[in-house]
């Protein structure tokens, strides 16, 4: 049924509801006349269509989708059908309210307060001196035939309405057998009092209702425009997103969410955005601020690839704050500058080892040249067994003075051009030897034992930035500031503070029992707890944390060996 409106009269009427036109039921909160592609009233007997762009419009709180149009005296000066018409293809589904503009008079007739059209019909007769005989005088009408037209007639007419075989008796009779059939479907429905605490249906609906029921924020109707998981996924799950749409843009470190969400500074704090479509499809990150004014929100860790304003996402209730967490990658770079320092150490050894004038390169030379000449001695002298143990196998080679005076020559002539060191320049020379294998030795302990120490200090950065990182619990180990956010139980997103927390935990499906330590507020409703080993030892733990006017949040935790 159309509204009625009075004609000339300025009036707040509510239009809606508006709803994304991708998936036709996600409220929209950011409708603007001025933006949409249509903003109209169409008035009745083709007057001309009337632009309301530029009029007053506001959201309505607390029903998401729903909005108050001041329609001005210009836009119901029309008597007869009036149609507000707002669409925006790229935004919403269209939506038309149809309203009836009635003449003044009339409005006031039946709407004004105290109007009393009975009591007014009854002075209007008596005004005009209207009698009875004149309304029978009406009643029997120009054509009245006493003989066919009197009440004896009329009774006789009754008679037969009343015959039992084709009359109202029959009727009676017939209704009375059904209620004969259908008379144990009644206790199936209960009576009036049944359904409730009253005796009557309305102190029912009262009771229903409870003594705050507000119909615009606790109807059916608002609920279901407000986006209760219940209402939108059919499951009640508690997971429809905080926020979704179509980001404005975004950097290594934030993305701004679409334009007109509504949400306070810090709100989404400890919240998990997620990019669902388009550039970055698939990434998600923990919000460690928010600020209201630009909808931005600042993320950890950096996204590997940037959103940009083709960028769709969604924001989910999250369960940590990390914001005081280092998570801060090991990147390629420097690990590739580790690599390159290493690299260099090892080349500098090799060079030394490889030096063919006084490194480890002349040592392997000489040695290799011992080896060859010293080849046919043997082990232990075995090469030279062909001369006798003490040398009798020599008394077998003959001798004669031109050998002998040839060998003296030769002896004598390598005696002449040979010079011997002296035993001073072999210890020298050994000395010297021996100086340079130290400082090889000592070269390769100093490169070797910095090569170690640098790679056990990179080692001991990244187990120290790693072992901050979530979800490294280990079985039967104390783990400290275990973080976790609490939210209000009347909307289920607004950070609950000031709570006094309840702490259980159920270790590898047993019954829950109370955490060791207790729960402290760190800001902005987000809390910690030291767990102690005792809460960890099991392979699955699941925590349970529980506050007045609060959704009980848990948490399940696989512990490593």
């Amino acid at each position: 049924m159309a509204t009625i409106l009075r004609q000339s009269t300025q009036v707040v009427v509510r239009i809606g509801p508006f709803v994304d036109v991708g998936d036709g039921f996600t409220p929209e909160t950011g409708i603007t006349l001025g933006a949409a592609d249509e903003a109209e009233v169409l008035k009745a007997a083709g007057a001309a269509t009337v632009s309301i762009a530029a009029a007053t419009w506001a959201a309505i709180t607390g029903a998401d989708g729903w909005y108050d149009l001041t329609l001005t005296t210009s836009h119901t000066d029309t008597i007869g059908e009036l149609v507000v018409v707002v669409q925006d293809d790229s935004v919403c589904l269209p939506v038309f309210t149809r309203f009836q503009v009635v003449e003044e008079s009339t409005y006031d007739f039946l709407y004004t307060s105290g109007a009393s059209p009975d009591a007014d019909v009854a002075a209007i007769l008596t005004d005009t001196g209207t009698t009875l005989d004149n309304h029978l005088t009406d009643i029997k009408g120009t054509g009245f035939v006493k003989d066919t037209h009197s009440l004896i007639d009329i009774e006789t007419y009754v008679d037969l309405i009343d015959d039992g075989t084709s009359g109202l008796a029959k009727i009676a009779t017939d209704a009375a057998a059904i209620l004969v059939d259908t008379a144990d479907i009644q206790p199936k429905l209960g009576t009036v009092s049944n359904l409730g605490g009253g005796a009557t249906l309305g102190a029912n609906n009262s009771d229903m209702a409870g003594a705050t029921f507000a119909t615009a924020t606790d109807s059916q109707e608002a609920i279901r425009n407000r986006g209760d998981a219940a209402w939108i996924t059919g499951a009640g799950t508690g997971l429809t997103p905080l926020a979704s749409g179509t980001a404005q843009a975004g950097t290594a470190s934030t993305i701004q969410l679409a334009s007109g969400e509504s949400f306070a500074d810090d709100e989404l704090n400890g919240n998990v955005v997620k990019v669902t479509s388009g550039t970055g499809a698939g990434q998600a990150r923990v919000i460690t601020d928010y600020a209201g004014a630009t909808d931005t929100a600042t993320v950890i860790p950096n996204w590997t690839t940037n959103p940009s304003s083709d960028s769709v996402y969604e924001v989910v209730e999250g369960s940590m704050n990390l914001a005081g967490v280092s998570l801060t990658p090991q990147t390629a770079g420097d690990l590739a500058a580790l690599v390159t320092t290493v690299d260099t150490v090892v080349d500098g050894i090799q060079t030394d080892l490889d030096n063919g004038t006084d490194g480890l390169g002349a040592i392997k030379t000489d040695t290799a040249a011992i080896l060859i000449d010293t080849a046919e001695i043997g082990a232990a002298g075995a090469g030279l067994t062909e001369a006798g143990a003490t040398g009798d196998h020599l008394t077998a080679i003959p001798w004669n003075a031109s050998w002998d005076a040839e060998v003296q020559s030769e002896a004598a002539d390598a005696l002449t051009a040979y010079d011997p060191p002296t035993r001073a320049e072999l210890t020298s020379d050994i000395s010297g030897l021996d100086t340079k294998i130290d400082a090889v030795d000592d070269f390769v302990d100093t490169e070797v034992a910095a090569i170690l120490a640098a790679v056990d200090t990179e080692v001991a950065a990244i187990k120290a930035k790693t072992d901050n990182l979530p979800g490294t619990y280990q079985k039967n180990t104390a783990f400290t500031n275990f973080p976790f956010m609490m939210v209000d139980s009347t909307d289920g997103r607004t950070a609950k503070t000031g709570l006094s927390i309840t702490a259980t935990r159920s270790i590898d499906g047993a019954a829950f029992g109370a955490c060791a330590n207790a729960a402290a507020e760190l800001s902005n409703g987000i809390y910690t707890i030291d767990l102690a080993a005792a809460d960890l030892n099991g392979d699955v733990i699941v925590l349970r944390f529980t506050g007045t006017d609060a959704d009980d949040a848990f948490f399940t935790i696989r512990t490593e060996p």
